[in-house]
């Protein structure tokens, strides 16, 4: 009854916040940018954009999501602006994306785990936060899921594509939010923190490694029960 009574906030998020936390590597947090930033720069180069758009939207989609939640968190400047390596290890993968796209592309299932386990860490990163910031749990959930689509909504944004986290297909925003609310109920819980963090990074890999190789679809919305035509009326 605690767990569903914190995760409703109507309780201190104080005490939803984990007490020992444990700051992800800093290497892990350069791979998502670099990663996100090559997905951006593959994605632009597709949409035959010109160099300079291509490396805008590949940094967008590398450091998107990081400024994003910096931002909702009122925390100060974002964190590629006071940590500018994240900004060059973008600029490098946006570089690469651009000059080496064909080969890149190659490498395309492996970004994809990558991706895949990623998924997780911007959760994590983006959950601690909020909870640290003083943050009821709800609130927290909605600022990890934001961090963790904003890259991707930002790129189809300035590519002029609807956000593919709206459109029917595979796991993201999901994972996202499976993996954040499985977070939150550990932490509420007294787990221990590590266990928070593996247990997020595996939900989120879990669901969207069986979506993308499984077939696991979202449906499009009135799938489930869909608008019957209504009769005519009399004349």
């Amino acid at each position: 009854m605690n767990v569903v009574i914190e995760l409703v906030g109507l309780v201190p998020a104080a005490l939803a916040t984990p007490s020992t936390v444990i700051s992800l590597p800093g290497p892990i947090e350069a791979i998502a940018c670099t990663t996100g930033a090559l997905s951006g720069a593959l994605h632009a180069s597709r949409k035959r954009l010109d160099l300079t758009g291509v490396m805008v939207v590949a940094i967008c989609t590398g450091v998107g999501g990081g400024a994003i939640r910096d931002v909702l968190l009122d925390s100060g400047l974002p964190s590629f602006l006071v940590s500018p390596t994240l900004l060059l290890y973008a600029l490098l993968a946006a570089a690469i994306g651009t000059v080496f796209g064909t080969l890149v592309h190659q490498f395309q299932p492996m970004m994809e785990v990558i991706d895949a386990l990623l998924i997780g860490v911007w959760v994590v990163i983006g959950v601690q936060k909020s909870l640290l910031d003083g943050l009821t749990p709800v609130t927290a959930l909605f600022v990890g899921v934001v961090a963790c689509i904003g890259g991707g909504v930002l790129r189809d944004v300035l590519c002029r594509d609807r956000p593919e986290v709206f459109r029917p297909g595979t796991f993201y925003a999901v994972a996202a939010l499976a993996a954040a609310t499985a977070y939150l109920v550990l932490a509420s819980a007294r787990a221990p923190e590590w266990a928070c963090v593996v247990a997020t990074i595996v939900v989120a890999a879990g669901l969207r490694g069986a979506s993308t190789w499984l077939g696991w679809r979202t449906t499009k919305a009135g799938s489930l029960m869909p608008m019957t035509s209504l009769p005519e009326r009399p004349r």
